[in-house]
């Protein structure tokens, strides 16, 4: 503005400047520390909170295993170097994760430092016997299974790998013998856990839930093999009429398929994997039944079909499931999208404005006009319902109340209210700022003065394209702290942060446990 012409009070000419500015800068201070606030809760929880060592491990934990495993070996790495002993749980990690030509040796190392893990010592186990070194695995199953807690799962695995321990040999009887052993010493079957801090990370995510199924799958990949092998010979030996021990040994195969079913683990997995090996052994007995008697036993039938639609139901749910876990990570995903695309709208209104007040000169006297009742009351108004509404779906989330069409109830009035907000600030100026004939009419100039006019009405222009940037730029502000008090909230009440997708994505887990436990009623 021209400081030697006329002054216009109406425009911000004569006001208090420096107030002006210390109210500008007090608000451009309290949106900094709200974010600042936000960005240092969680550097402080994840950076500072825990030693080098720990935050690599916790980060990798919820990483896919590519990236996973660099973290992962730094962590070993830094470790060895800190500590005299090294710590088990993160060369255990490691080896979870480690590729093919490494796996065995970090197996090794992990099971060396921790020799009273049973689970690892079954996982390690697991991965000798996909190397085919039969014998070593064996004897990691048999450690297993002499540790405490007892557990049926390594004399399974055990036999398993006894059926091509060197020298190989097709005689089936010691390794049948150890399932019978295993099947009557009445020990449950426990699947392994993955490495996971469940005092600091939930264990009912998508993310946990995946490395579980991961190592229950690696745990029934023997056991399927040796299903197989035996019913193969079964299929072969009473083809050719020479039924013998067959019964028997079948028998004993459907018990362990009886006890993999009913594991306390409660999944879907070791459920499947136990109704296959019973619906397998089930048909090679009703073989041998109607060979001998013609036709086969009612009981032996009747249970075939329980076994066919307890399988029916297992196999729906797990087809449901990936679109089940996609479903309830969008729940997750949505408020942040929202978030995302808010604030980027709102940058592109209020950039254009701060560009096109730095071409013109807008200068400090433009500052001081004060902002209207209604214009604080659109912004705060607005911005309050905008947090109202994603506590909301934060409420909802956790109830699992969000089906259907829950995403239009969002975004509509989401949108619909920041389009006002955007909206009012367009309009704002000139329903603010008088015009320029009754400035020139209340300075008492001459009104017909067509260069006075023209001087009056740049200084309108000015002073409107300086009230819609104040307005645009304490709109984004204020939803920035917003979106910051709602991620704080979050934190607390939740425990984990909004972006963490992958833990707040539900598992499944106690839907896959309610249906495994009817499965389980249904077959008595």
């Amino acid at each position: 503005m021209n400081e030697q012409g006329p002054s216009f009070p109406e425009y911000g000419h004569g006001g208090d400047c420096a107030g002006a500015r210390r109210v500008r800068r007090a608000f451009r201070l309290c949106v900094a520390g709200c974010l600042f606030f936000t960005g240092m809760l969680w550097l402080s929880e994840y950076f500072l909170r825990y030693d080098t060592t720990e935050r690599l491990y916790l980060n990798a934990l919820t990483h896919a295993t590519e990236s996973a495993r660099v973290m992962l070996r730094s962590a070993v790495k830094i470790d060895a170097e800190t500590r005299e002993s090294p710590t088990p749980k993160y060369v255990a990690a490691l080896a979870e994760r480690e590729d093919g030509d490494q796996v065995l040796f970090t197996y090794d190392r992990a099971y060396k430092l921790d020799p009273n893990n049973s689970f690892l010592a079954i996982r390690y186990g697991c991965q000798l016997f996909f190397q085919g070194r039969f014998k070593d695995a064996r004897e990691r199953f048999r450690e297993a299974g002499a540790q405490l807690p007892k557990n049926a799962l390594p004399g399974y695995l055990e036999a398993a790998a006894l059926q091509w321990e060197p020298p190989v040999s097709e005689d089936l009887a010691d390794s049948l013998a150890l399932v019978a052993r295993t099947n009557s010493s009445g020990e449950e079957v426990v699947f392994p856990r993955p490495s996971w801090p469940g005092s600091i990370l939930p264990q009912d995510g998508a993310w946990y839930a995946k490395l579980r199924r991961e190592a229950v799958d690696e745990c029934c990949a023997p056991l399927y093999r040796y299903a197989d092998f035996v019913i193969a010979r079964a299929r072969e030996d009473i083809g050719r009429d020479q039924v013998q021990y067959w019964d028997s040994w079948l028998k004993t195969l459907q018990e362990m398929g009886e006890r993999l079913m009913s594991s306390p683990d409660l999944g879907s997995i070791q459920a499947i994997a136990g109704i296959q090996v019973q619906l397998d052994a089930l048909d090679q007995r009703t073989r041998i039944c109607e060979m001998k008697t013609g036709v086969p036993k009612a009981e032996l039938i009747e249970r075939v079909v329980q076994l066919r639609t307890a399988l029916k139901r297992l196999n729906a749910f797990e087809r449901a499931r990936d679109g089940r876990i996609a479903s309830d990570r969008d729940v997750y995903v949505f408020p942040l999208m929202l978030c995302a695309v808010s604030t980027l709208a709102l940058l592109a209104c209020y950039l254009p404005v701060y560009a096109l007040s730095k071409v013109v000169h807008v200068g400090r006297d433009a500052w001081t006009v004060r902002h209207t009742k209604v214009a604080k009351g659109t912004v705060i108004g607005g911005c309050g319902f905008l947090f109202a509404l994603l506590c909301t779906v934060e409420v909802l989330q956790r109830l699992g109340a969000l089906h259907g069409a829950w995403k239009e109830w969002v975004a509509y009035p989401w949108t619909a209210v920041l389009i006002l907000m955007v909206a009012f600030g367009v309009i704002y100026p000139s329903l603010t700022l008088p015009s320029a004939r009754k400035v020139v009419r209340a300075a008492g100039e001459v009104g017909d003065d067509e260069g006075l006019l023209r001087s009056v009405r740049k200084c309108r222009q000015v002073a409107g394209l300086s009230l819609m940037r104040r307005y645009y730029g304490i709109l984004l502000g204020l939803f920035l702290c917003t979106v910051s008090m709602w991620v704080v909230i979050y934190r607390v009440f939740v425990s984990l942060y909004p972006w963490q997708v992958a833990l707040l994505t539900t598992g499944l887990g106690q839907e896959e446990a309610a249906l495994t436990r009817e499965v389980l009623a249904l077959l008595g």
